[in-house]
């Protein structure tokens, strides 16, 4: 390969190993009125949240719970949430009224009771947001309204930030390459590039 040739495929891969290509967290709101986080990855998947405050029946009118069905993702989501509540400083979300702030995110509802994971921090918060990692059954005549977590899909997978780490490993491989061939070409050949 030519010299040229190599210098630009390093600037290349420079500059897409090295852009920082992945979602961001970002609050929605204030700390101090937390409306939702955009771009929040739980499993791999990228989420934007939004924090509601209602009745179950209301917020699940015509769309499910996204963790129907899957505890795990309810808790894997809860202890991703309150990682990024924490990391914000969030000390109080919309709409709560209740001395305990507790967000749900729902994964089943059976005859008029909701089971959640959740995330809580005492109102106002002063410690770090806590996610359970076990389902809490949530019937709808002691909770008619909570702060409800709705979880909207942006992507499937989120591409990482390979970062310095990366370019390094891709500069030492087209290095090792460009020596490997330069090793086996004769030396008349390399005259003739």
């Amino acid at each position: 390969m030519k010299p040229k040739f190599l210098g630009l495929l390093a600037f290349v891969a420079m500059g897409v190993v090295g852009a920082d290509i992945s979602h961001a967290d970002t609050l929605i709101g204030t700390t101090s009125n937390a409306m939702g986080i955009a771009g929040l990855v739980v499993d791999g998947v990228t989420y934007n949240v939004t924090f509601v405050n209602d009745s179950y029946n209301n917020v699940y009118a015509s769309t499910p719970p996204t963790f129907l069905g899957n505890q795990s993702g309810a808790t894997d989501a809860s202890l991703a949430l309150a990682s990024d509540l924490s990391s914000f400083g969030v000390i109080r979300l919309v709409g709560i009224t209740d001395p305990t702030q507790n967000l749900f995110i729902s994964y089943l509802n059976t005859s008029g009771t909701n089971s959640a994971a959740f995330v809580s921090c005492p109102n106002p918060c002063t410690s770090p947001w806590v996610g359970n990692l076990f389902g809490a059954a949530v019937d709808t005549v002691t909770y008619p309204f909570q702060d409800y977590a709705q979880f909207t899909q942006v992507s499937a997978t989120p591409i990482p930030n390979v970062g310095l780490p990366g370019m390094g490993i891709l500069l030492a491989v087209g290095g090792l390459l460009a020596w490997w061939r330069r090793k086996r070409t004769p030396p008349d050949a390399l005259a003739a590039v």
